[in-house]
């Protein structure tokens, strides 16, 4: 409720962010800064908006927004912790801006009711970030990357307002708030403070206010108000208020509000989406965890990795995706020293595929089956060869590990008309000090094109890339690299394969 005083009236306080902008609230330590962003969540989610509003968390202070993921129209409430979610969040946000506003432009209007009224309905994007000085202290203490988003975050305050993504911020006291984002902010909410001259600094009366007054009570320039409450703040009978606000809404939000996603430890192959003939996910990317595509009949892949990077685990997820594939793969050869040890580990995607361990079977294979594409006109093969340093490293000895690379080697430059796929993994080591080899490693990566497992800085050399000093994501572990196509890198998280059980299980439950 708003007090006025002169006209002997109190009525409700309405925000309208639409036409007044962001909404900056100040105010001590229990002073009902947090409480206030709770309130907003469910008047927001409750309200009769055409497109139902969304809304996500920045939770920089005590952990008070968890509460609010009960309610369908909350993406997500993302705690200062997580770092990397933090900063997705606010490149989400950005991106978001950024769309609406060309598409706004597209169409001639100035904001987001224009836009309706030319029949585009998009919904309404509450940001709620508790603790704005804690969360901009975050952004400068990473380097340059991290900085970045503080400079979006600006873009978001500055075009947000008429492209529909609202921020309502609170700070725990007047200062840490630089003055150009405090600018950017249409509306200041002064709740209690510690320091009584910190009421003449924000331009509100000094008297209304003391370290006596309720959770709350707030004054909007000179006119006094008494922020509404869900009731049971830090305690389970809140949380059992917003589930039945979430009852009542949930038809609104048939499948909720858009989450902030984290980069995955382990991406099994059947969290992937099936392949379109040879169009494979290789991995996610790290700016918003979305599936990358390669298309691997384009020509040859390079992964290269040291020990435990997920080199073979990664390509018998392929193998595995080339076989759920719309158009599969008609055949699957798996070529390398330990290839028969491989295949008979468990995982699948092996299933009828030729295994070839010894170089006599390579050349063998090379000059009967190998010399000719597969029976179809759209049929195609995925030849996978693991571990190809080891024969590599007998180049000098002229044996018969060199003649199966150099038929390896003759053979990748004729896969065009052979309708064949060729994935190699290698070790990084090896290919970086044995580049004096005209072996299969180099034959391949003059295509530019491969995944780097966990790259030193002199990895890049090997596909004509540069691995980057920092980056969102960290590039260690197994599974985490660098994926090189097309001229561009992208930080990737690969996908590994499957072991027969696990599949059989994905697919009981109805994944794919």
């Amino acid at each position: 409720m708003i007090d006025s005083p002169s006209q002997q009236t109190q009525e409700p306080w309405l925000v309208d962010f639409a036409r007044s902008g962001h909404l900056l609230v100040l105010g001590s330590s229990g002073a009902g800064k947090t409480e206030l962003l709770r309130t907003l969540a469910v008047a927001v989610t409750a309200g009769a908006d055409v497109a139902p509003p969304l809304v996500y968390g920045l939770d920089c202070g005590g952990g008070g927004l968890a509460v609010l993921t009960r309610l369908p129209s909350v993406g997500a409430v993302v705690v200062e912790a997580q770092r990397e979610r933090v900063l997705r969040l606010v490149r989400m946000l950005h991106r978001t801006v950024t769309d609406r506003n060309a598409a706004m432009a597209s169409r001639g209007v100035a904001d987001l009711a224009a836009l309706a009224a030319t029949g585009v309905d998009v919904p309404r994007v509450h940001v709620l970030i508790d603790n704005l000085p804690a969360l901009l202290e975050s952004f400068e203490g990473g380097g340059s990357l991290r900085r970045q988003h503080a400079d979006m975050l600006v873009t978001i305050l500055q075009e947000g307002r008429r492209a529909g993504v609202h921020v309502t911020a609170t700070a725990p006291q007047r200062t840490g708030v630089p003055a150009p984002v405090a600018a950017a902010f249409g509306q200041r909410l002064v709740m209690r403070m510690t320091v009584p001259d910190d009421y003449m600094m924000l331009g509100v009366p000094g008297t209304v206010l003391d370290a006596d007054s309720p959770a709350g009570r707030a004054l909007l320039g000179s006119r006094e108000v008494q922020v509404a409450t869900i009731g049971g703040a830090g305690t389970p009978l809140q949380g059992e208020r917003l589930d039945a606000v979430a009852k009542q809404i949930a038809r609104r939000y048939p499948v909720g509000a858009t989450s902030v996603p984290v980069m995955p430890d382990r991406l099994p192959q059947s969290a992937l989406p099936a392949p379109v003939r040879d169009e494979v996910s290789v991995g996610v990317e790290e700016d918003m965890v979305a599936p990358v595509t390669l298309s691997l009949l384009e020509g040859p892949v390079l992964v290269t990795g040291r020990t435990r990077s997920g080199r073979t685990s990664h390509l018998l997820g392929l193998a595995q995706l080339a076989r759920r594939a719309q158009e599969s793969a008609s055949d699957v050869v798996l070529i390398g020293p330990r290839a028969a040890a491989t295949a008979s580990s468990g995982l699948g995607g092996l299933e009828g595929a030729t295994v070839l361990t010894t170089p006599a079977e390579v050349v063998a294979w090379l000059a009967g089956p190998g010399a000719q594409a597969p029976a179809g006109e759209r049929a195609w093969r995925l030849v996978l060869v693991d571990d190809v340093h080891e024969w590599e490293r007998a180049w000098e000895a002229a044996g018969e590990e060199r003649r199966a690379v150099e038929a390896l080697t003759a053979w990748s430059a004729t896969l065009g008309g052979l309708r064949t796929a060729l994935v190699v993994a290698t070790d990084a080591d090896d290919a970086r000090t044995r580049q004096h080899i005209p072996g299969l490693v180099q034959a391949v990566r003059r295509g530019r094109r491969g995944v780097l497992l966990s790259p030193e800085m002199g990895d890049g050399a090997l596909l004509g890339a540069q691995v980057p000093m920092s980056s969102h994501e960290v590039l260690t572990g197994p599974g985490r690299g660098l994926l090189v196509a097309g001229g561009r890198t992208h930080v990737i998280h690969t996908t590994t394969a499957e072991a027969v059980m696990e599949q059989s299980t994905s697919h009981g439950r109805g994944e794919s």
